[in-house]
């Protein structure tokens, strides 16, 4: 999934698998990394990629690990790349992806390095790569009105058929009508972390109107916008619908046009009909203060 997400953001020029195929080196003993990737920014980085096992909300308290061992050896490895290195891990409970550099895990006495899911949020630099933080007005909305002059009779056990006639989408800023922020506002239903709900107009036992709402996980914060999720969960989520179904997994991957999350939401998006908050969120440096 991170080679698939890293396509579908903005921040890398290149990207190559590194731990394949024959290596050859000399001296002490190095372990190649998943990735290296050549940034937008200039930077170049290596990537190895951990599933830290946090697939449940009773796991969040368990630290990311890595031994001092295998440390050494990617460390070596990016030396020798002339790169810096980094650890991806993906937190399933949350479809979150964190991209950490090396120095942020704490030695431990036990031959380990080890960072606590609080603080590798804290250290978090997937921004590097693209990944955006998204604000949008609540609710999202999708109004289905049925046919007037179509059979529409909710019966006695509340199942009704009905013929669609007019479909509307919208924020809370309002209905919108272009491709564009169509396709924005069902991306944000689809993959967002807000919750689902439906609601029903009916006069007497004939159906008029079905909605599907999403809303705020609490709407108590005192701004026009809210946020409902980074472009890297809503697309950990597309590719994980796209690659498991209930019996497990049925894909390893997914095609994925490169920069398909700026495509959709492009770097100069601006809609008087839907208005968007995008916050390129970045760890602070060594020294200072977080906030």
């Amino acid at each position: 999934m991170f080679a698939s997400l890293v396509a579908a953001l903005d921040g890398c020029e290149l990207m190559t698998f590194v731990d394949t195929g024959e290596i050859y080196y000399d001296g002490e003993h190095l372990k190649p990394a998943d990735y290296f990737l050549a940034l937008r920014n200039g930077r170049r980085i290596v990537v190895d990629v951990k599933d830290p096992g946090i697939d449940t909300a009773a796991k969040t308290t368990k630290p990311l690990k890595i031994s001092d061992a295998e440390r050494s050896r990617l460390q070596r490895f990016a030396d020798l790349y002339g790169a810096e290195l980094f650890i991806a891990a993906y937190v399933s409970v949350a479809s979150m992806w964190l991209l950490l550099p090396i120095d942020s895990f704490t030695h431990q006495s036990t031959n380990s390095h080890t960072i606590t899911l609080g603080d590798a949020v804290a250290a978090n630099e997937m921004s590097i790569l693209g990944d955006l933080s998204m604000g949008v007005m609540a609710p999202l909305r999708i109004d289905v009105w049925a046919e007037l002059d179509q059979p529409r009779t909710i019966g006695k056990d509340g199942h009704a058929e009905f013929t669609p006639g007019k479909i509307i989408l919208s924020s809370g800023a309002g209905p919108v009508v272009t491709t564009e922020d169509k396709n924005i506002i069902m991306f944000f239903i689809q993959y967002g972390h807000w919750n689902l709900r439906q609601d029903v107009e009916t006069i007497g036992d004939q159906l008029v109107r079905l909605s599907m709402l999403v809303e705020p996980l609490q709407d108590d914060v005192d701004q026009d916008f809210h946020i409902i999720g980074w472009l890297s969960q809503m697309y950990s989520r597309l590719f994980e619908g796209r690659t498991q179904n209930d019996l497990g997994v049925t894909a390893l991957d997914i095609a994925v046009e490169p920069g398909a999350l700026v495509s959709l939401i492009p770097h100069d998006f601006h809609s008087d009909d839907l208005p968007l908050w995008k916050f390129e969120v970045r760890p602070p440096q060594i020294g200072e203060g977080r906030s």
